[in-house]
Formats: C-alpha cells, structure tokens, sequence
C-alpha cells in the first residue's frame, strides 16, 4: 500500500474516534484517539509537531509558541484536555500543497498545522498502533514507517 492510500485508510478509520486523552511534548501536540499512554493495544496517536494552534468556539485557545514557556505547559496542557477529551473527530482534511493538516472536532473545535518551514522532513504524524505503523507527513509528501514497538 503507498503512503497516500494509507492516508485515504487512516482518514476513514479515524472520523468519528473520540479523543481519549490529550499530551504536550514540550511545544508538540498528540491527541491520542481511543487509547492513553501506557494502553497502547489499539487506537491512534495523532502528533502536531509546531507550529500547530487549537481553536475553540469563542477563538484560539492555544498555539505551539505559547507552549514553548516551561511555566505554561501545564495550563495549556490543562486547557486543552479539558476542552478536547471526549469530543469526537468530525472531518480530516490535508490541505494541498502544504500537507498541513485539519482536524474538526464536534463542538466547533479545530487543531490545525501551520507549515512554518518548507524544508521540514516531518510536520505531523499519525502513529496506528493495531497495525503498529505510523504515517509521517512532511511538505514533500507522505512515508510510512513500521513502529516495531508502540510510541506513547
């Protein structure tokens, strides 16, 4: 199977997942869907590498900049548990020619990616861990890599 009909599959596969649990890694975002860290048997981790932004029903809630702050990592972290944990992913969509990526959650959320640099080799990623295999995206295009063991 290529990348980009692995990307169709995982499209299909995620809509309609609740997210069960949300995590900052230092400024990076990972929703993970279906499953927690620790209970990785199935479901999927969705990673936004910076500059990614949530945004809410009253406006942005947070961005990948603000994360940098050691101090606001908790707080931001806390804010956007609290406001995703439990919504269900509504549409997936790649933005073209970018790759950026769209997510849209139930109650008018959206996580998003911002392309900041054109040479990035990695701008998100969605990490399967039933199949145990994770879909990099970069602006140039899309690879697939075989975990071996799962990433939490």
């Amino acid at each position: 199977m290529t990348p980009e009909e692995y990307l169709k599959v995982l499209r299909g596969e995620l809509v309609g997942l609740e997210v069960t649990f949300v995590r900052l890694a230092t400024n990076s975002l990972l929703l993970y869907l279906e499953c927690e860290p620790g209970k990785l048997e199935g479901g999927y981790i969705v990673w936004f590498e910076p500059t990614w932004h949530v945004v809410g029903p009253q406006g942005v809630l947070a961005g990948s900049r603000q994360a940098q702050e050691d101090e606001e990592l908790g707080r931001i972290n806390e804010k956007l548990a609290a406001a995703l944990e439990g919504r269900g992913i509504r549409a997936i969509e790649i933005e073209s020619p970018s790759n950026d990526l769209v997510m849209e959650l139930e109650g008018d959320y959206i996580a998003r990616i911002f392309l900041s640099d054109p040479t990035d080799d990695e701008i998100w990623h969605v990490a399967d861990n039933r199949r145990r295999l994770t879909l990099y995206a970069s602006p140039c295009g899309f690879s697939i890599h075989n975990n071996g063991g799962l990433r939490s």
